[in-house]
């Protein structure tokens, strides 16, 4: 079956590379066409908000009928071996026989939705909610022939005939008309509650992958088929996201890769939803003109959460993030872009300098134009990779930052010790204006990479196996996550708890000197494509140095095709997303902080240095890993030792 343009059409269609087998994409296609209408939203195995049954196949949102939620069950007539009253069915699949109730299925499903949907509109919804079973597979007359009309006489079946009848469309939308109440297209309220029925998932889809099949047994595979792991929220961030923070700071911290900007994005889109829709008076009257401020300290970092925010806005909508709501700024931008507005003298950042000073000459600056700056530019200010920041460029967003009725910024900033590049103090929040006490929460759970790539980096991080103690205090907070159980200690190791995932065990590869590295990296990246069934973009290649990455990216060049290679921190790349599909990443650590890839090779881990900065920035690059791991050195340093014994204090 050759690929549909979904593109083209007028509908919305939403991750249509979920559906995995030939008859759901065949079904999914025939309801894109059937409800190709502007404003039909058509989505492929979607999450939804405190669901507690499975993802429906298919969900049809059509603001004529209301929501249309299709089990499709691609078995044929012979798979079917008996049906019980009610609509369960007994199937068998190589051989085994399994009993399925596909009604039950749709049905509870639906209710998901509709549930969900109602506590985000917060009433009773108008709109119809149908399910619909469907058999591509099966003829009428030959489930007629061999079960008699029990079942096919319901009017929520559908079977090949009808699936490929031209009046389908109008079967389907006379059925939701019937529950519409005569209150014809759905009111924009209740469709925009329909839409976040289905949560912020869009919001962690992971690139696209190829249609042409990976070897069997392959890495390639095993991805595959484990990608919804990373297509639904975790509860703890379904929690934060559905949260309404519209009354002052929110300190968020979390572990790597417990989904910090994924918050971050959901609860822009919400606030930008709550504005333009004015649906909730979130900040009063006359600030309407004030934009929402996202920033970080990393350039490479702005294009992937501007692209989180607006897919977290369109799931949440339907509709394109409005312009001039949203700002997405690294803070060095944001600062030249205050100068152009007259009200800083811009200064150029120079490595290894304190940033303190360039900080509190800017805020000096925002002091003489305070009658400009009026009560603040941004009624709201998002501070992602918080740790990144000195406490005077703290100062310097709050007078930047409007307040709430009762004087309260509203600046929330998302921070993890242990990704503290930098070697920045964390602040004193209550110093700086900050009121966090009974508004700061910990992410506690890792969803991104597994124990077994996570692990063995911490215990790099916090010197578990240093020859003498490590002060990673700033770093690592060892007290908090004991005290909530997330580590224990069994003798010099530490166990981490906080990541949930299981999977394959991180590899330390050496090599005699760097041209031998860069030979074997190219060779192993070439493998992993060749023979594994890898896409060029589940790969992340990435060192401490610049020069480094430039001499790797030449050797990969040079094996897998100048076109495949992509270096994220070349000037030309540094303001465009650090993934690109197609391509595998090559960049410094700290260029791809805030992004991941299912497979990640740290080269020249022995250039990280044991320093606390340099613990710090081994283990950003060790947990941009998803799935698996190699940390590749030619050098053997303390904190290569170190990795090495954590890794065979696993086995």
């Amino acid at each position: 079956m050759r690929a549909p343009d979904f593109k083209a059409m007028r509908c919305r269609v939403i991750d249509e590379d979920e559906a995995r087998t030939t008859t759901h994409r065949e079904v999914l296609l025939i309801m894109a066409q059937t409800f190709d209408v502007e404003g039909a939203v058509i989505l492929c195995e979607p999450s939804v908000v405190g669901a507690r049954s499975g993802a429906p196949d298919i969900a049809v949102v059509d603001p004529e009928s209301g929501v249309h939620v299709i089990e499709v069950k691609g078995v044929t007539i012979d798979q079917v071996r008996s049906m019980w009253p009610g609509g369960a069915i007994e199937i068998t699949y190589d051989g085994r026989a399994e009993k399925r109730d596909p009604f039950k299925q749709a049905r509870n499903a639906m209710f998901d939705i509709k549930d969900a949907a109602g506590r985000h509109f917060g009433g009773d919804l108008n709109g119809g909610f149908e399910a619909w079973v469907a058999f591509p597979r099966i003829r009428r007359a030959s489930w007629e022939e061999k079960f008699g009309l029990e079942l096919s006489a319901r009017p929520d079946v559908l079977f090949q005939d009808d699936l490929l009848c031209a009046l389908l469309g109008d079967r389907m939308r006379a059925s939701g008309r019937q529950r519409l109440r005569g209150i014809g297209p759905l009111p924009q309220l209740q469709l925009r509650s329909l839409m976040a029925a289905f949560g912020d998932s869009a919001v962690l889809a992971p690139p696209v992958r190829p249609g042409t099949t990976a070897p069997e047994g392959s890495l390639g595979e095993r991805l595959a088929d484990g990608l919804s792991e990373h297509r639904v929220l975790t509860e703890q961030q379904q929690r934060l996201a559905g949260q309404r923070w519209n009354d002052g700071p929110r300190l968020v911290r979390g572990v790597a890769g417990s989904g910090k900007t994924v918050v971050l994005a959901t609860q822009i889109a919400r606030l930008v939803e709550g504005i333009d829709g004015e649906t909730d008076a979130l900040f009063g009257e006359g600030t309407a003109a004030l934009p929402i401020l996202a920033v970080c300290f990393n350039r490479t970092l702005v294009p992937f959460i501007r692209d989180r925010i607006e897919a977290a806005y369109r799931q949440r909508t339907g509709d394109a993030l409005p312009e001039g709501h949203v700002e997405v700024v690294h803070f060095n931008r944001l600062m030249w872009q205050l100068s152009q507005r007259g009200l800083l003298h811009y200064q150029q950042v120079k490595q290894g300098e304190d940033p303190g000073p360039r900080a509190r000459r800017y805020l000096a600056d925002l002091e003489k134009a305070a009658e400009r700056l009026g009560d603040g530019l941004y009624r709201a200010i998002f501070v992602d990779e918080g740790q990144d920041f000195h406490e005077d460029e703290y100062r310097v967003l709050l007078r930047l930052c409007e307040r709430t009725t009762e004087g309260l910024p509203r600046m929330f900033v998302f921070y993890d010790d242990a990704q503290n590049l930098y070697g920045a103090t964390r602040p004193t929040w209550s110093d700086l204006g900050l009121e966090v006490r009974g508004r700061s929460v910990v992410m506690d759970e890792s969803y991104r990479s597994t124990r077994q790539i996570i692990e063995p980096a911490f215990n790099v991080l916090v010197g578990s196996y240093a020859p003498q103690q490590v002060r990673m205090r700033g770093f690592a907070d060892l007290a908090t996550l004991r005290e909530k159980h997330l580590v224990t200690v069994r003798g010099e190791h530490i166990i981490v708890r906080f990541a949930r995932r299981e999977g394959d065990p991180a590899r330390l590869l050496r090599s005699a000197d760097t041209a031998a590295e860069d030979a074997a990296i190219a060779d192993r990246a070439a493998h992993l494509l060749r023979d594994e069934g890898l896409c060029p973009h589940d790969l992340m290649v990435l060192t401490a140095r610049r020069d480094r990455a430039g001499a790797i990216a030449k050797a990969l060049a040079g094996r897998v095709g100048d076109a495949c290679v992509r270096c994220a921190f070349e000037e030309e790349a540094k303001d465009a997303a650090a993934v690109e599909v197609g391509r595998i990443t090559v960049s410094t650590i700290a260029s791809a902080k805030g992004y991941d890839a299912p497979y990640v090779i740290l080269a020249s881990a022995h250039d990280c240095g044991d320093a606390a900065e340099g613990r710090a920035t081994f283990y950003v690059g060790c947990t941009r890993a998803r799935e698996w791991l190699d940390v590749s050195a030619c050098e053997e340093t303390a904190i290569i030792r170190e990795f090495s014994r954590s890794l065979d204090a696993m086995t």
